[in-house]
């Protein structure tokens, strides 16, 4: 019952409710250290789209900076698809 909470409450945060797949994945390439031109290539998107889907993540999730969306994505913990996804 516990672990079904746990689970529930992960899903309904924002970090996996509010964004979009494609948000998801750029939070956790930032949290993995990429740069923009990074996540852009990676991601197969020019550098400039991963600025705007930074600047909506940082206005959904109220975070101010990179180092901040860090650790939030490191404290909620990545779906097991968003990895999976980035990779």
């Amino acid at each position: 019952m516990e672990r079904a909470r746990l689970q529930w409450a992960k899903e309904t945060d924002p970090f996996h409710s509010s964004l979009s797949a494609r948000e998801r994945q750029v939070a956790v390439e930032v949290a993995e250290g990429y740069t923009n031109a990074e996540i852009a290539k990676r991601l197969f998107i020019s550098p400039r789209t991963v600025t705007t889907h930074l600047e909506r993540i940082y206005q959904k999730l109220d975070v101010p900076s990179r180092a901040a969306l860090t650790r939030y994505v490191i404290e909620k913990g990545p779906l097991p698809e968003d990895t999976e996804r980035s990779r």
